[in-house]
């Protein structure tokens, strides 16, 4: 659906950019969008946002939106969002995720710099990012597609499924998961055959660089299963 601009969104919409630290071109040209397109909305040179647009723009605007204000288009499906915050995540790979240097920038700025998408999620807080899955070596637990939700500013428990980037390598990322005895961190792999690691943090300095836990996955349920019946025939 488009969305005709009232004065409503466009104060929506401002007071967005505003809470945010923004300015509509530097927060259109993040979503790789033409600068003149929000700046059109505010000065009301257009009279309907797109379908394409506002599948976006409604849920980062809800809160600024008079009540009732029940439903946001996310995905082209209709879902209640009431008083929750939905934020858009930047979509990353491995190979970009293993770029990140945590002494250089924080996690949001680089990650929203470097991914290639963008998705939205609920009840999220900055400096998550989501990690794809590309190929079958997480198989079957996480098939290829499917998005790992990484907390970038929480610190890891026992038990956790971590995402770590290790110098070991040339500087690689991986997806384990995490136990840590005194000075030992054990990096365990999902899939029996994967590849698991000690680290001896103080006696190997720099060998672990990162690690933050995984708090969310998004997964092709129907492909997920299909793997494991094919595994167990």
């Amino acid at each position: 659906m488009r969305a005709k601009i009232t004065s409503e969104i466009q104060r929506a919409i401002q007071e967005y950019l505003d809470d945010h630290g923004l300015a509509a071109s530097s927060f259109a040209q993040s979503m790789n969008w033409s600068p003149s397109t929000v700046l059109d909305w505010l000065n009301g040179e257009t009279k309907y946002i797109s379908p394409r647009f506002w599948h976006v723009m409604e849920p980062l605007l809800a809160r600024y939106l008079p009540k009732p204000r029940k439903s946001a288009v996310l995905n082209g499906n209709t879902r209640t969002v009431g008083d929750d915050e939905v934020r858009l995540v930047p979509v990353v790979g491995f190979a970009c995720a293993a770029g990140y240097e945590p002494a250089l920038e924080p996690v949001d700025d680089f990650m929203v710099g470097h991914g290639d998408s963008q998705v939205p999620f609920t009840h999220v807080k900055p400096g998550c990012f989501a990690l794809r899955v590309d190929g079958n070596s997480m198989e079957p637990s996480f098939p290829d597609g499917t998005l790992l939700l990484v907390s970038g500013t929480d610190f890891p428990e026992n038990g956790d499924l971590v995402a770590a980037k290790l110098s070991d390598e040339g500087g690689s990322v991986v997806v384990k998961h995490y136990t840590r005895r005194g000075d030992t961190v054990i990096l365990s792999a999902e899939n029996p055959r994967g590849q698991s690691y000690e680290i001896k943090v103080r006696s190997e300095p720099g060998r672990l660089v990162w690690a933050y836990p995984v708090i969310r996955a998004e997964i092709d349920l129907r492909k997920q299963r299909r793997l494991k019946w094919n595994g167990n025939s």
